[in-house]
Protein backbone atom coordinates (compact mmCIF):
# COMPACT_ATOMS: atom_id res chain seq x y z
CA UNK A 1 0.00 0.00 0.00
CA UNK A 2 2.60 2.51 0.96
CA UNK A 3 4.88 1.58 -2.27
CA UNK A 4 2.07 1.99 -4.10
CA UNK A 5 1.53 5.46 -2.41
CA UNK A 6 5.23 6.34 -3.02
CA UNK A 7 5.63 5.04 -6.59
CA UNK A 8 2.10 7.33 -7.59
CA UNK A 9 3.58 10.54 -5.81
CA UNK A 10 6.49 10.29 -8.18
CA UNK A 11 4.94 10.15 -11.08
CA UNK A 12 2.77 13.30 -10.55
CA UNK A 13 6.21 14.88 -9.12
CA UNK A 14 7.86 14.36 -12.57
CA UNK A 15 4.46 15.42 -14.39
CA UNK A 16 4.61 18.96 -13.10
CA UNK A 17 7.15 21.41 -15.02
CA UNK A 18 10.01 22.19 -13.54
CA UNK A 19 9.71 25.92 -12.89
CA UNK A 20 6.94 24.52 -11.10
CA UNK A 21 9.07 22.43 -8.81
CA UNK A 22 10.88 24.82 -7.99
CA UNK A 23 8.40 26.50 -6.57
CA UNK A 24 7.01 24.16 -4.76
CA UNK A 25 9.65 23.06 -2.83
CA UNK A 26 10.68 26.94 -2.26
CA UNK A 27 7.55 27.40 -0.60
CA UNK A 28 7.80 23.96 1.29
CA UNK A 29 11.34 25.07 2.61
CA UNK A 30 9.55 28.19 3.49
CA UNK A 31 7.37 26.33 5.66
CA UNK A 32 9.68 23.99 6.81
CA UNK A 33 11.83 26.85 8.50
CA UNK A 34 8.60 29.00 9.66
CA UNK A 35 7.71 25.53 11.19
CA UNK A 36 11.52 25.46 12.72
CA UNK A 37 10.97 28.72 14.09
CA UNK A 38 7.67 28.01 15.45
CA UNK A 39 9.03 25.74 17.51
CA UNK A 40 12.42 26.63 18.20
CA UNK A 41 12.65 30.31 19.17
CA UNK A 42 8.73 31.40 19.87
CA UNK A 43 9.32 29.53 23.53
CA UNK A 44 12.65 30.81 23.59
CA UNK A 45 11.07 34.27 23.20
CA UNK A 46 8.46 33.31 26.12
CA UNK A 47 10.82 32.08 28.62
CA UNK A 48 12.90 35.60 27.76
CA UNK A 49 9.78 38.38 28.47
CA UNK A 50 9.59 36.13 31.61
CA UNK A 51 12.86 36.77 32.40
CA UNK A 52 13.14 40.49 31.35
CA UNK A 53 9.86 40.65 33.70
CA UNK A 54 11.16 38.87 36.84
CA UNK A 55 14.91 40.94 35.81
CA UNK A 56 12.65 43.72 36.42
CA UNK A 57 11.37 43.04 39.78
CA UNK A 58 14.19 41.83 41.33
CA UNK A 59 15.84 45.24 40.52
CA UNK A 60 12.63 47.16 41.78
CA UNK A 61 13.60 45.15 45.22
CA UNK A 62 16.87 45.43 45.18
CA UNK A 63 16.63 49.27 44.62
CA UNK A 64 14.14 49.27 47.59
CA UNK A 65 16.32 47.41 49.59
CA UNK A 66 19.41 49.90 48.99
CA UNK A 67 16.85 52.80 50.07
CA UNK A 68 16.33 51.47 53.22
CA UNK A 69 20.03 49.82 53.53
CA UNK A 70 20.90 53.70 53.06
CA UNK A 71 18.17 55.10 55.33
CA UNK A 72 18.87 52.38 58.13
CA UNK A 73 22.62 53.54 57.78
CA UNK A 74 22.04 57.00 58.37
CA UNK A 75 20.07 55.77 61.83
CA UNK A 76 22.08 56.95 64.84
CA UNK A 77 22.56 53.46 66.55
CA UNK A 78 21.51 52.72 70.28
CA UNK A 79 25.06 53.38 71.31
CA UNK A 80 24.16 56.86 70.09
CA UNK A 81 21.94 59.19 71.90
CA UNK A 82 18.69 60.55 70.51
CA UNK A 83 18.65 64.43 70.72
CA UNK A 84 15.98 66.69 68.39
CA UNK A 85 18.77 67.21 65.89
CA UNK A 86 19.10 63.65 64.95
CA UNK A 87 14.91 63.22 65.23
CA UNK A 88 15.06 65.77 62.91
CA UNK A 89 17.64 64.22 60.32
CA UNK A 90 16.48 60.89 60.89
CA UNK A 91 12.63 62.59 59.89
CA UNK A 92 14.02 64.62 56.75
CA UNK A 93 16.30 61.38 55.32
CA UNK A 94 13.13 59.03 55.45
CA UNK A 95 11.10 61.31 53.61
CA UNK A 96 9.05 62.87 56.28
CA UNK A 97 7.58 66.33 56.88
CA UNK A 98 7.75 68.22 60.46
CA UNK A 99 5.14 69.97 60.95
CA UNK A 100 5.70 70.86 64.36
CA UNK A 101 8.18 70.13 67.20
CA UNK A 102 8.48 70.99 70.38
CA UNK A 103 10.86 70.40 73.32
CA UNK A 104 10.58 71.01 76.71
CA UNK A 105 13.63 69.04 78.62
CA UNK A 106 14.23 65.53 77.85
CA UNK A 107 10.57 65.15 76.43
CA UNK A 108 9.92 66.05 72.66
CA UNK A 109 6.50 66.66 71.25
CA UNK A 110 6.32 66.59 67.49
CA UNK A 111 4.03 65.84 64.80
CA UNK A 112 5.12 64.32 61.56
CA UNK A 113 3.92 63.73 57.90
CA UNK A 114 4.35 61.63 55.26
CA UNK A 115 3.55 58.46 53.33
CA UNK A 116 2.39 55.61 55.81
CA UNK A 117 4.40 52.64 55.11
CA UNK A 118 7.35 55.31 55.52
CA UNK A 119 6.13 56.84 58.36
CA UNK A 120 5.16 53.74 60.00
CA UNK A 121 8.64 51.99 59.65
CA UNK A 122 10.34 55.22 61.14
CA UNK A 123 8.30 54.48 64.20
CA UNK A 124 9.26 51.06 63.89
CA UNK A 125 13.25 51.95 63.55
CA UNK A 126 12.61 54.55 66.80
CA UNK A 127 11.29 52.12 69.03
CA UNK A 128 13.49 49.54 67.78
CA UNK A 129 16.40 51.83 69.02
CA UNK A 130 15.03 52.25 72.37
CA UNK A 131 13.24 55.41 72.24
CA UNK A 132 10.92 55.99 75.10
CA UNK A 133 7.56 56.86 72.72
CA UNK A 134 5.21 58.79 75.80
CA UNK A 135 2.39 58.87 73.87
CA UNK A 136 1.58 58.84 69.58
CA UNK A 137 -1.85 59.55 67.89
CA UNK A 138 -2.21 58.48 63.86
CA UNK A 139 -4.28 60.54 61.86
CA UNK A 140 -4.90 59.84 57.96
CA UNK A 141 -4.96 62.69 55.94
CA UNK A 142 -5.75 62.39 52.18
CA UNK A 143 -2.76 59.74 51.00
CA UNK A 144 -0.61 60.84 54.23
CA UNK A 145 -0.31 59.34 57.62
CA UNK A 146 0.24 61.97 59.96
CA UNK A 147 1.59 61.04 63.76
CA UNK A 148 1.48 63.24 67.08
CA UNK A 149 4.54 62.15 69.42
CA UNK A 150 6.23 62.35 72.60
CA UNK A 151 9.23 61.02 72.76
CA UNK A 152 12.16 60.98 75.96
CA UNK A 153 15.41 62.36 74.62
CA UNK A 154 18.60 62.91 76.06
CA UNK A 155 19.04 66.50 75.04
CA UNK A 156 21.63 67.83 73.12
Amino acid sequence: MMVGLLDWIGREWRGIPAPRRWVLKAVAWGLAAITVWQVLCLPAQQRLDQVQVQLNRERALAQQLRRLSATSAALPTPAQALTTARLNERARIDGLQIVDMHSNGSQVTMTLQGRPHILTLWLHALEQDGAQLTGIRLQAIDDQLQAQLGVVIVDG
